[in-house]
């Protein structure tokens, strides 16, 4: 984790690496390592009859129907995914906040440095000129969805985890990113995070079956929102400039359903994902480029590149296995709720599965926030609710 934390800053944001780069070869090969040999100790150690065993019949299955088509794409990634998930659920390999505070807050310094210097995007306030651009966003890494997210994850840690060190310093300087990189989804997975943890602390929802009914709300709220234009209308009209450049990445109003699809489009691109998922629903329709496969709207040109929905995406690409490693995400969440209860499994899963709606481009076992956010969902069996 520590490593991929700081080879981010290492990879370049303009451009795919060649897989016969020396870089392909650190970004994928300590992960890869990581997965196969934890696979291989949890095995010896514990055999099937362990937590993560419904995601290693994920990756078995997708893996043999992916060999029989032939998509070796479909193999390495689902396998690594797969895999990985399977090694930090079965042994347990939960995160430390003290690692995760001293991690975000080296990584605030090291990326405001970088961009001082003119080696990275993103700056500590709105307005930087980084690489000779405007960007009307703050941030302190190469990605600023990775930003908005950690944020997040700071947030929600620090707000459970009363005893962490540098606790307040974390939560005011992750609210200030929260809000000034505009990754609006991460601020409104952190307020379903935080909600939570008023109602349970407050004595709302004391039952664990009643506080697992708060995820799959608090999802479909999120879904709904998007779905919302005549509400973007509104608050593009009386927002202002501030309110307008954070939803919509401009300081000009909307004005018609067809500009709020373009600035919101996850709605168009799950029923995209879901309409390829429907041609074959038990075993999906494997790797595919989404311009090949959909007629593009012109609207949504250039806007989208089809990964931006990794929840969807997956299940147009592997079909029906994929409920089995959700099924196990969920069941880690459900014991982090049992007795002792502790509430970070929750507050992650919350974030995780915004994630998974709305992006892409981190949910990879070689991305630092992948291993922060399944590493997460591992009960501390040490922690007691305050």
């Amino acid at each position: 984790m520590i490593y991929y934390c700081f080879i981010q800053y290492c990879i370049p944001t303009e451009m795919e690496l060649a897989r016969d780069s020396i870089l392909y070869v650190l970004t994928l090969f300590p992960v890869s390592l990581f997965a196969i040999l934890g696979t291989i100790q949890a095995l010896v150690r514990r055999g099937t009859k362990t937590s993560g065993a419904l995601t290693l019949g994920f990756t078995a299955l997708v893996t043999s129907v992916a060999l029989l088509r032939g998509d070796i794409a479909t193999i390495t990634a689902c396998g690594l995914i797969g895999l990985t998930f399977f090694t930090i659920f079965s042994l347990e390999l939960s995160v430390s906040p003290t690692l995760l505070n001293g991690l975000f807050l080296t990584s605030v310094l090291v990326g405001i440095t970088l961009n001082i210097l003119g080696l990275a995007p993103y700056g500590a306030w709105p307005g930087t000129e980084p690489l000779g651009e405007p960007v009307f966003r703050a941030g302190f890494t190469p990605f600023i969805a990775t930003t908005g997210f950690f944020s997040a994850i700071i947030i929600t840690l620090n707000a459970i985890k009363k005893t962490a060190p540098f606790r307040r310093i974390c939560l005011t300087i992750g609210a200030y990113f929260l809000i000034f990189s505009m990754v609006r989804s991460a601020l409104i997975a952190t307020g379903f995070a935080i909600l939570f943890l008023i109602l349970v602390r407050r004595r709302v929802i004391v039952r664990t079956s009643f506080q697992m009914v708060y995820l799959p709300l608090a999802i479909l709220c999120l879904i709904l929102l998007l779905q919302a234009d005549q509400i973007l209308f509104y608050l593009s009209d009386w927002g202002g400039d501030t309110l307008n450049r954070f939803l919509f990445r401009s300081t000009q109003s909307i004005g018609s359903s067809d500009e709020a699809k373009k600035s919101i489009f996850r709605v168009w691109l799950w029923t995209e994902h879901l309409r390829l998922a429907g041609q074959n629903p038990f075993f999906g329709i494997g790797t595919f480029n989404l311009k090949n496969v959909t007629i593009m709207d012109e609207l949504l040109e250039g806007a989208t590149t089809g990964s931006e929905a990794w929840l969807t995406g997956m299940f147009a690409r592997v079909g029906a296995p994929l409920a089995l490693l959700m099924a196990d995400i969920w069941s880690m969440i459900h014991r982090g709720l049992e007795k002792p209860m502790d509430l970070l499994p929750m507050g992650t899963g919350l974030i995780l599965l915004t994630a998974m709606l709305v992006y892409g481009s981190f949910l990879a076992p070689y991305d630092f926030l992948f291993l922060v956010l399944a590493g997460l969902l591992v009960k501390d069996a040490n922690h007691r609710l305050r």
